[in-house]
């Protein structure tokens, strides 16, 4: 039996090896019929006849130089089938590449770089200019720069901003924007500086007077101790993400400064900085003339009774996380109300009544020098309540006001309720540009969608002036077309800038010359549109301005 299976299984191999004979031999005849001319037979029977390349280690001439050279397991093939020697397959390669590169077709990038850099301010229509220029050109040599030298302040901190923007604000280049006679610091991306880089802030310039570091999250109790002993002339600081610093330093820090202490900003704390804090800043500085608090998680609604003594402030700015009660902010408005000159309340909602308009009655009551006002994200206020502030208000014409996002907020009824609208709306947008419409120079209405579209034609009609409005933002606002568009060109001789996101409604308009259009709704369009085009209603904006006779407004 175990012969009879040997037997076998050379029976199989022999037929095994009989079938791959005679593939191989039917290839070969196939091969002949397909190339039948002398030069295909010559090649073949010369392929036989070939060198062997070299291994590697073994000499070698190169293919196109013919230089002798070492193979090694990376010496590249030529062309004709040779070793190439290290400079010459350095160049093949080279060569290769940029035939390549030649052959792709071309594809624009960066899209989205360019539209960040016009959205910052880094970029305007038509060739940069000389100064622009070269501050881009230190930005892409940042490492390299061993001093500024004597520069203008406004353009040293330009170029700080661009220094943070490309995150190259570092230890190294920090130094570049430090020295010794200089009484103002600002750093605005703070991120990728340590510990012992804030101390040398306080060493290089011990006559600071104003510090302005954002993003500082390696600030730490140290550098509070450090500032206090270095900087002696401190009166102005802001600090944004310094969650390293204990309360009991920021108390240290309000009792160091004192009398001196006359600007205050912080924002982002999460860690810190709670009512205690708050209560300390108001009793060992009372002399604070400006406050700014927002995104602090451990203040409350105790810290707006602590602000409420600060008797001298002229501008305050506060957003809380926690709802807070009405009747603290009316008192907090009636206590300080009188001298301030900016108002800024963000996102404050009452959940433990039901909405009045009585913030607005008393900061129509009691605020009568406000130039700067925002009161946004909130639907505690009617219409009737902004008409009733704007309406024979004793408060000379605002030039900043930002009330974007007062709506109401029920998803099931978008459009509000009919009676009496929430938030801004036609009665209240007419008022507040009848008060202030001479004198404002920014409008934030975005997100007031309950302003209608026959209140817009009416308000920019052509006809109506706003001299000074070099910005608004009508984003979000669903009424808002071609037609409203055109009528603010017209309406506004000195607007530089006009944003509608979300304004599906704005196709095609022509943007006049000088002036930008932002967030155009189609995805193949840019974000933003610069006019070169001279509209005949600027024509006659400048003959009115060269006083030039009578002139009708064009209105077609």
């Amino acid at each position: 039996m175990a012969a009879d299976r040997t037997r076998k299984r050379k029976r199989n191999q022999e037929d095994a090896i009989a079938k791959i004979k005679k593939s191989r031999a039917a290839k070969k005849v196939q091969k002949k019929k397909k190339g039948s001319d002398d030069d295909s037979e010559f090649e073949g029977v010369m392929d036989m006849y070939k060198k062997v390349k070299p291994l590697p280690g073994q000499l070698d001439h190169c293919e196109i130089c013919n230089k002798r050279f070492t193979v090694t397991p990376y010496s590249k093939a030529g062309p004709d089938g040779g070793l190439l020697c290290t400079p010459c397959g350095k160049e093949m390669v080279k060569d290769a590449k940029a035939e390549k590169k030649a052959s792709n077709p071309v594809v624009r990038k960066g899209r989205r770089k360019i539209e960040s850099n016009r959205l910052d301010g880094m970029a305007v229509g038509g060739p940069k200019s000389l100064q622009q220029l070269c501050i881009e050109k230190l930005a892409q040599h940042s490492e390299d720069i061993e001093e500024l030298g004597e520069m203008p302040e406004a353009i040293m901190n330009r170029i700080s901003e661009i220094f943070s923007k490309k995150r190259h604000m570092n230890s190294t280049t920090m130094k570049l924007f430090l020295q010794a006679d200089m009484d103002r610091v600002a750093i605005h991306e703070a991120a990728y500086l340590e510990t012992e880089d804030y101390d040398q802030i306080f060493a290089v310039c011990p006559y600071v007077k104003s510090l302005s570091l954002r993003n500082c999250c390696q600030f730490k109790d140290s550098n509070i101790d450090y500032m206090n002993e270095k900087a002696k002339a401190l009166q102005h600081i802001q600090l944004l993400g310094a969650n390293l610093v204990s309360n009991d330093k920021w108390v240290e820090l309000f009792i160091a400064r004192g009398q001196d202490l006359k600007t205050l900003k912080v924002e982002w704390l999460d860690a810190a900085f709670d009512d205690q804090a708050v209560e300390a800043l108001t009793t060992f500085c009372p002399n604070l003339d400006r406050l700014k608090i927002e995104r602090c998680k451990k203040i409350g609604s105790d810290s707006i009774d602590a602000i409420a003594h600060l008797k001298h402030l002229r501008h305050l700015t506060l957003r809380f996380y926690d709802p807070i009660a009405r009747e603290k902010l009316i008192h907090l408005i009636t206590s300080v109300g009188a001298n301030l000159q900016t108002l800024c309340l963000e996102h404050f909602l009452d959940n433990t009544s039901d909405p009045t308009n009585d913030v607005l009655d008393a900061i129509h009551n009691h605020c009568h020098y406000l130039r700067k006002f925002r009161f946004t994200e909130n639907n505690e206020c009617t219409d009737a309540g902004y008409v009733n502030l704007f309406s024979n208000w004793d408060n000379p014409p605002l030039r900043y006001i930002d009330v974007n996002s007062t709506r109401d907020l029920d998803n099931t009824n978008p459009d509000g309720p009919d009676d009496e609208p929430v938030g801004v709306a036609d009665k209240g947008f007419k008022a507040l540009m009848q008060h202030s419409g001479s004198s404002l120079e920014f409008l934030d209405i975005s997100s007031c969608r309950h302003i209608s579209h026959a209140t817009f034609t009416d308000v920019f009609d052509g006809n109506n002036r706003y001299p000074h409005l070099h910005e608004i933002n009508v984003s979000f606002c669903p009424v808002v077309d071609e037609q409203v568009i055109a009528g603010i060109f017209r309406s506004c001789p000195e607007l530089k800038k006009v944003v509608t996101f979300g304004c599906f409604g704005v196709n095609d308009v022509r943007v006049p010359k000088g002036i930008v259009l932002i967030g155009a709704p189609r995805a193949q369009d840019q974000i933003e549109q610069f006019g070169d085009t001279v509209m005949d209603f600027q024509r006659v904006c400048e003959g009115e301005k060269r006083g030039g006779g009578r002139v009708v407004p064009v209105m077609g």
